[in-house]
């Protein structure tokens, strides 16, 4: 028997009897049951992709909420900042006079006086 060279397909692709073959046995098949698998499929692939137009639309609308509330935050972290900055130069303000930084140690020992009286009233009621 001769080897095959380089350049012949027949192992690739089967001879033309094996060919022959094929054919010869898809023709016992009968057609409309291969008509019925085929729509069998098709109806498989429908439900598949229904689904999955499904599930990728609740993807869809999840983002949607999900972008709405951190631009919601985003909005609010902003105001914060702003309000924080305000703050911040009010407290710069009452540093730099000493007349008010004399004020505000009055009254933050005035705030701890009060918080200290409201430990002890709460825990001598025990």
């Amino acid at each position: 028997m001769k080897e095959p060279g380089p350049r012949d397909r027949r192992p690739l692709f089967g001879s033309a009897s094996s060919y022959g073959q094929a054919i010869a046995s898809t023709s016992a098949i009968d057609p409309e049951s291969l008509e019925r698998e085929n729509d069998q499929s098709i109806d498989s692939l429908g439900q598949r992709t229904s689904l999955l137009r499904q599930v990728t639309a609740g993807i869809k609308d999840e983002v949607e909420k999900s972008h709405k509330a951190l631009d919601a935050i985003a909005g609010d972290m902003g105001s914060a900042r702003m309000g924080l900055g305000a703050t911040v130069h009010r407290f710069k303000k009452v540093f730099e006079e000493p007349q008010k930084k004399q004020l505000l140690y009055w009254v933050v020992a005035f705030v701890a006086v009060l918080f200290v009286l409201y430990n002890v009233i709460k825990f001598s009621r025990r």
